[in-house]
Protein backbone atom coordinates (compact mmCIF):
# COMPACT_ATOMS: atom_id res chain seq x y z
CA UNK A 1 0.00 0.00 0.00
CA UNK A 2 2.85 2.47 0.65
CA UNK A 3 3.95 1.60 -2.52
CA UNK A 4 1.25 2.74 -4.36
CA UNK A 5 0.77 5.94 -2.28
CA UNK A 6 4.25 6.82 -3.43
CA UNK A 7 4.06 6.16 -7.06
CA UNK A 8 0.82 8.08 -7.31
CA UNK A 9 2.42 11.16 -6.13
CA UNK A 10 2.47 13.81 -8.48
CA UNK A 11 1.10 11.39 -11.37
CA UNK A 12 1.41 13.59 -14.49
CA UNK A 13 4.81 13.67 -13.81
CA UNK A 14 5.89 10.87 -15.14
CA UNK A 15 7.61 7.73 -14.02
CA UNK A 16 8.59 8.65 -10.44
CA UNK A 17 11.79 7.23 -8.44
CA UNK A 18 11.99 6.06 -4.81
CA UNK A 19 15.14 7.41 -3.24
CA UNK A 20 16.09 5.23 -0.27
CA UNK A 21 17.99 6.72 3.00
CA UNK A 22 20.08 5.59 4.13
CA UNK A 23 19.94 2.38 1.91
CA UNK A 24 21.04 4.24 -1.40
CA UNK A 25 22.12 8.10 0.05
CA UNK A 26 24.13 8.53 3.54
CA UNK A 27 21.87 11.52 3.76
CA UNK A 28 18.55 12.95 3.19
CA UNK A 29 20.96 16.28 2.04
CA UNK A 30 22.18 14.06 -0.46
CA UNK A 31 19.17 12.38 -2.19
CA UNK A 32 17.42 15.88 -2.38
CA UNK A 33 20.18 17.08 -4.50
CA UNK A 34 19.09 14.61 -7.33
CA UNK A 35 15.77 13.57 -6.29
CA UNK A 36 13.30 15.45 -9.01
CA UNK A 37 9.69 16.43 -9.63
CA UNK A 38 7.65 13.33 -8.71
CA UNK A 39 10.49 11.67 -7.26
CA UNK A 40 9.99 10.51 -3.44
CA UNK A 41 12.49 10.44 -0.67
CA UNK A 42 11.60 7.63 1.54
CA UNK A 43 13.64 7.66 5.16
CA UNK A 44 14.26 4.52 7.38
CA UNK A 45 14.10 5.20 10.93
CA UNK A 46 17.12 6.94 13.37
CA UNK A 47 18.52 10.64 13.39
CA UNK A 48 20.09 11.99 10.68
CA UNK A 49 22.80 15.19 11.07
CA UNK A 50 21.95 17.47 8.01
CA UNK A 51 24.59 19.61 7.93
CA UNK A 52 24.63 23.44 6.56
CA UNK A 53 22.91 24.68 4.50
CA UNK A 54 20.36 22.21 5.21
CA UNK A 55 18.00 19.91 2.94
CA UNK A 56 16.30 21.28 0.17
CA UNK A 57 13.47 19.84 -1.77
CA UNK A 58 12.72 20.68 -5.34
CA UNK A 59 9.24 21.26 -6.21
CA UNK A 60 7.12 18.70 -6.64
CA UNK A 61 9.58 16.05 -4.23
CA UNK A 62 7.67 14.38 -1.53
CA UNK A 63 10.09 14.00 1.84
CA UNK A 64 8.79 11.21 3.53
CA UNK A 65 9.59 8.46 6.22
CA UNK A 66 8.49 5.25 6.78
CA UNK A 67 7.89 5.12 10.77
CA UNK A 68 6.86 8.55 11.31
CA UNK A 69 8.22 11.76 13.60
CA UNK A 70 8.54 9.18 16.99
CA UNK A 71 10.92 7.39 14.96
CA UNK A 72 12.85 9.71 12.55
CA UNK A 73 14.70 12.71 13.60
CA UNK A 74 16.74 15.14 11.79
CA UNK A 75 19.31 17.76 13.43
CA UNK A 76 20.30 20.50 11.08
CA UNK A 77 19.92 24.07 10.40
CA UNK A 78 16.98 24.05 7.80
CA UNK A 79 14.22 22.98 5.66
CA UNK A 80 13.68 24.63 2.17
CA UNK A 81 11.26 23.62 -0.64
CA UNK A 82 10.72 24.58 -4.44
CA UNK A 83 12.89 26.32 -6.06
CA UNK A 84 13.54 24.16 -8.90
CA UNK A 85 11.55 24.09 -10.76
CA UNK A 86 8.86 26.34 -9.46
CA UNK A 87 5.11 26.32 -8.16
CA UNK A 88 4.93 21.97 -7.89
CA UNK A 89 4.16 21.09 -4.39
CA UNK A 90 6.12 19.00 -2.06
CA UNK A 91 5.22 16.64 0.68
CA UNK A 92 6.70 16.46 4.07
CA UNK A 93 5.57 13.63 6.42
CA UNK A 94 6.74 11.61 9.42
CA UNK A 95 9.81 13.72 11.07
CA UNK A 96 11.14 15.27 14.16
CA UNK A 97 12.96 18.12 13.38
CA UNK A 98 15.41 19.36 15.54
CA UNK A 99 17.25 22.95 15.73
CA UNK A 100 20.47 23.33 17.43
CA UNK A 101 20.26 26.78 16.45
CA UNK A 102 17.56 29.36 15.19
CA UNK A 103 16.87 28.71 11.33
CA UNK A 104 13.81 29.71 8.89
CA UNK A 105 11.96 26.50 7.68
CA UNK A 106 10.93 28.03 4.67
CA UNK A 107 8.45 26.70 2.20
CA UNK A 108 7.53 29.76 0.37
CA UNK A 109 8.78 28.86 -3.08
CA UNK A 110 7.13 25.13 -3.46
CA UNK A 111 3.30 25.29 -5.16
CA UNK A 112 0.31 25.56 -3.85
CA UNK A 113 -1.24 22.37 -1.73
CA UNK A 114 2.15 21.86 0.24
CA UNK A 115 1.56 19.91 2.72
CA UNK A 116 3.48 19.42 5.94
CA UNK A 117 1.94 16.14 8.08
CA UNK A 118 2.77 14.28 11.13
CA UNK A 119 5.72 16.54 11.68
CA UNK A 120 6.93 17.98 15.32
CA UNK A 121 9.43 20.99 14.81
CA UNK A 122 11.27 21.85 17.71
CA UNK A 123 12.85 25.54 18.14
CA UNK A 124 14.42 27.62 20.39
CA UNK A 125 11.89 30.22 20.35
CA UNK A 126 12.31 34.19 19.67
CA UNK A 127 11.90 34.97 16.27
CA UNK A 128 14.61 33.24 14.80
CA UNK A 129 12.78 30.00 14.28
CA UNK A 130 9.65 30.08 11.63
CA UNK A 131 7.72 28.19 9.74
CA UNK A 132 6.55 30.44 6.58
CA UNK A 133 5.10 30.48 3.31
CA UNK A 134 3.85 32.53 0.49
CA UNK A 135 2.22 30.16 -1.25
CA UNK A 136 -0.35 27.75 -0.20
CA UNK A 137 0.25 25.43 2.58
CA UNK A 138 -1.12 22.66 4.58
CA UNK A 139 -0.15 21.85 7.90
CA UNK A 140 -1.88 19.34 9.83
CA UNK A 141 -1.34 16.97 12.77
CA UNK A 142 2.05 18.22 13.93
CA UNK A 143 3.99 19.54 17.12
CA UNK A 144 4.89 22.53 17.17
CA UNK A 145 7.57 23.87 19.94
CA UNK A 146 9.65 27.40 19.80
CA UNK A 147 8.29 27.81 16.94
CA UNK A 148 6.37 31.16 15.04
CA UNK A 149 4.32 30.48 12.25
CA UNK A 150 4.14 33.33 9.17
CA UNK A 151 1.96 32.64 6.34
CA UNK A 152 0.44 34.31 3.27
CA UNK A 153 2.68 37.55 3.15
CA UNK A 154 2.94 39.30 -0.28
CA UNK A 155 0.75 36.54 -1.49
CA UNK A 156 -3.06 36.80 -3.16
CA UNK A 157 -5.81 34.32 -3.77
CA UNK A 158 -3.52 31.41 -1.65
CA UNK A 159 -4.90 28.61 0.56
CA UNK A 160 -3.57 27.66 4.04
CA UNK A 161 -4.77 25.48 6.21
CA UNK A 162 -3.08 24.90 10.20
CA UNK A 163 -5.63 21.90 11.16
CA UNK A 164 -5.20 19.19 14.11
CA UNK A 165 -1.79 20.62 15.27
CA UNK A 166 -0.43 20.76 19.04
CA UNK A 167 1.38 24.37 19.67
CA UNK A 168 3.66 24.10 22.94
CA UNK A 169 6.14 25.49 24.76
CA UNK A 170 7.76 28.24 23.75
CA UNK A 171 5.88 28.68 20.39
CA UNK A 172 5.40 32.63 20.11
CA UNK A 173 2.93 34.18 17.80
CA UNK A 174 0.88 33.23 14.42
CA UNK A 175 0.84 35.73 11.83
CA UNK A 176 -1.33 35.84 9.06
CA UNK A 177 -1.58 38.29 5.84
CA UNK A 178 -4.90 38.67 5.43
CA UNK A 179 -4.84 41.23 2.54
CA UNK A 180 -5.09 39.79 -1.24
CA UNK A 181 -8.25 37.46 -0.92
CA UNK A 182 -5.59 34.90 1.45
CA UNK A 183 -8.21 31.81 2.82
CA UNK A 184 -7.42 30.79 6.27
CA UNK A 185 -8.40 28.09 7.79
CA UNK A 186 -8.03 27.38 11.28
CA UNK A 187 -9.52 24.47 13.15
CA UNK A 188 -8.81 21.90 15.83
CA UNK A 189 -5.71 23.25 17.35
CA UNK A 190 -4.70 22.83 20.27
CA UNK A 191 -2.68 25.35 22.44
CA UNK A 192 -1.04 24.26 25.32
CA UNK A 193 0.00 28.09 26.07
CA UNK A 194 -1.64 31.21 25.50
CA UNK A 195 -1.22 32.34 22.01
CA UNK A 196 -2.15 35.23 19.78
CA UNK A 197 -2.96 35.08 16.73
CA UNK A 198 -2.39 38.29 14.39
CA UNK A 199 -4.03 39.21 10.88
CA UNK A 200 -2.27 42.00 9.18
CA UNK A 201 -0.76 42.80 12.32
CA UNK A 202 -3.52 43.15 14.62
CA UNK A 203 -4.39 40.65 17.42
CA UNK A 204 -7.75 38.14 16.23
CA UNK A 205 -10.04 37.86 18.54
CA UNK A 206 -10.36 34.62 20.72
CA UNK A 207 -11.61 31.74 18.48
CA UNK A 208 -11.92 28.07 18.67
CA UNK A 209 -9.01 27.41 16.63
Amino acid sequence: LLGACLLLFCPSLGAASILRVPGEFPTIRSAAAVAVAGDTILVAPGSYDEPVPGIHLRGGVALISEAGRYATEVVGPGLSTGWDPPNLPCVVKGFHFVRAEGQYVGFSNAGDGTEIGDCRFDGPGGQDENIGSQRGLNIHDCVLTGCNITLGGGQSGRDFSIVRNVIDGLATDITLFLGGSNLFVIRSNTFLVPRQIFGDGVALPPTAH
